[in-house]
């Protein structure tokens, strides 16, 4: 019906980051491949600013921005969910810095199936990892869980090993939703185990976190 009619065709797939596009027999040649990159930390400040107001703050804005890790659609989610508990807050600006982010149903449908395929008696050293500022297997290790408790968690993608020794959440937001999940003692524990390990306050924040976890 189109014959004679000068079209061009916008289309986007949705990929795991570094895989490859799956349904490019969909566009008939001549096409061009464009790989969406993350925004940055200004464009994300930006798009929150222009949905929420100018009101929200510089440190909302970062924590948004690494929970998102650039993607538009993870950064509104959580600006709105960030805004819902301002909003309940009578007595500051916004939410405490050291309480995890709100991960909103719209976005947590979408990993929750990766975290909860993990077996149950792994989830101490994954809070673990997601509670400490520089995750490593050795730093896992001295808290007192062996390497095979991170094990499906790295098989599975959850947790990405970074050379021999750095782990890594896959992305910045299941972390979040890990540490979120977590119960107060668990956490709590999670803490007393990391500021046990690694004494040196000036590299360790879980200490300072641990104590207002208990307050």
């Amino acid at each position: 019906r189109l014959e004679g009619v000068d079209v061009s065709v916008l289309a986007a797939e949705r990929l795991a980051d570094g895989a490859a596009a799956t349904r490019l027999d969909l566009c008939p040649p001549p096409y061009i491949e464009l790989a969406v990159p993350p925004m940055p930390e200004s464009d994300v400040a930006d798009l929150l600013r222009s949905r929420f107001g100018p009101e929200v703050g510089r440190s909302q804005l970062r924590r948004v921005f690494e929970a998102s890790a650039g993607n538009p659609l993870y950064a509104v989610e959580l600006g709105r969910a960030l805004s819902a508990l301002s909003a309940l807050s009578a007595t500051s600006a916004g939410p405490i810095t050291t309480e995890p982010l709100p991960v909103p149903d719209r976005l947590r449908h979408l990993l929750a199936a990766r975290v909860g395929s993990l077996p149950s008696k792994d989830r101490p050293a994954l809070l673990v990892v997601a509670a400490a500022a520089r995750p490593t297997f050795s730093l896992v290790d001295r808290c007192g869980f062996p390497a095979e408790r991170i094990g499906a968690a790295v098989a599975s993608g959850v947790l990405v090993a970074d050379g021999d020794e750095a782990l890594r959440f896959s992305h910045p937001l299941l972390r979040e939703m890990v540490y979120g999940d977590a119960t107060v003692p668990a956490r709590r524990e999670a803490h007393e185990r990391l500021a046990e390990t690694v004494p040196d306050p000036v590299r360790s924040e879980e200490r300072r976190v641990g104590k207002e976890c208990r307050s």
